[in-house]
């Protein structure tokens, strides 16, 4: 039951804060990029048992509920493997190397520009090209 609780309390916050990013930019948002789900236990006993699926439960629980809320409002899915998202980035914008995009738009946002945003971005432009939009399972 607490497994419950915070899966709801989770999935109302997803939906809180994409309906304040929804209003907080301009243009409307068609996806959302999210990292792919590792494979877990299906059931909660499971997971307490196994000690991987007790370290990335919380975030898998979370990824869902994001992905939930934004289907929510209609928004498509496009789940990356962090393997993967540089060079499906690259081939999106059809460049051999996506870092020179990516300096280049880390240069316009300005500080702090670091690992994760600079992931984040790949994974918006890998959207660009992907009309292979998977499931939350790796």
């Amino acid at each position: 039951s607490l497994v419950d609780t915070v899966a709801a309390a989770a999935l109302t916050g997803a939906r809180e804060c994409l309906k304040r990013l929804a209003e907080t930019i301009p243009s409307p948002i068609q996806s959302i990029a999210i990292r792919v789900c590792p494979p877990l236990p299906n059931s909660v006993e499971a997971r307490i048992r196994d000690n991987r699926a007790q370290v990335v439960a919380d975030s898998v629980m979370y990824r869902m509920a994001m992905a939930t809320a934004a289907q929510e409002r209609g928004w498509s899915i496009g789940w990356y493997d962090r393997k993967e998202v540089m060079g499906r980035a690259a081939s999106a914008m059809e460049v051999p190397d996506i870092t020179p995009t990516l300096v280049a738009l880390g240069k316009r946002a300005g500080p702090p520009w670091q690992a994760q945003h600079k992931l984040a971005a790949a994974a918006a432009l890998s959207l660009l090209a992907s009309t292979d939009h998977r499931n939350g399972s790796a």
